[in-house]
């Protein structure tokens, strides 16, 4: 298991550079599991209020987290959710625009995925909530990984990069 950490851990580990964005406005999108179990909506309304988010990404939405959030979603005119009575249910919120949106299940049927082209001041972000199968069995790990396939799917070729070692300190 160490192996797979440890470009993360030396300064010395060769690592791809990546092209740094434009300077422009930020958005802030947080990614939250509510643990569809959760009972303790006041903490997570509390949170998502102080974070003051662009976006939000909530994954094990339920029909209860929709009731329970809708003081702090009413805050985001814009949504593509669709909420489960199970741990599939996800949910994208947004002060700014979507369009080209989409719900997927991603291999894992009964799952919820969404996909939408977002437009802030600065241009339009794709965003992408994914809620992937935990490998804790098998099976579960064949799931998980066909998600992450069609995912890849959905994604598209990564752009390409000028890989260069990151010079050691």
């Amino acid at each position: 298991n160490a192996w797979s950490v440890v470009p993360y851990l030396l300064p010395f580990a060769v690592t791809p550079s990546v092209a740094a964005l434009p300077a422009g406005p930020e958005i802030r999108v947080v990614a939250l599991n509510l643990l569809f179990r959760n009972e303790n909506h006041a903490a997570v309304r509390d949170y998502l209020r102080q974070v003051d988010a662009d976006a939000l990404v909530l994954s094990e939405l339920t029909p209860d987290w929709v009731v329970a959030l809708r003081d702090v979603t009413r805050e985001y005119p814009y949504w593509l959710s669709a909420d489960r009575i199970n741990p599939w249910g996800l949910g994208l919120y947004s002060k700014y625009p979507l369009r080209e949106e989409k719900i997927t299940n991603l291999g894992l049927p009964g799952s919820v995925n969404v996909s939408a082209l977002m437009a802030f001041p600065g241009g339009e972000v794709q965003l992408v909530g994914v809620h992937l199968a935990s490998p804790s069995t098998p099976g579960r790990a064949a799931y998980r990984n066909r998600q992450l396939d069609r995912l890849a799917d959905l994604l598209g070729a990564a752009p390409s990069t000028t890989g260069s070692p990151r010079p050691s300190r």
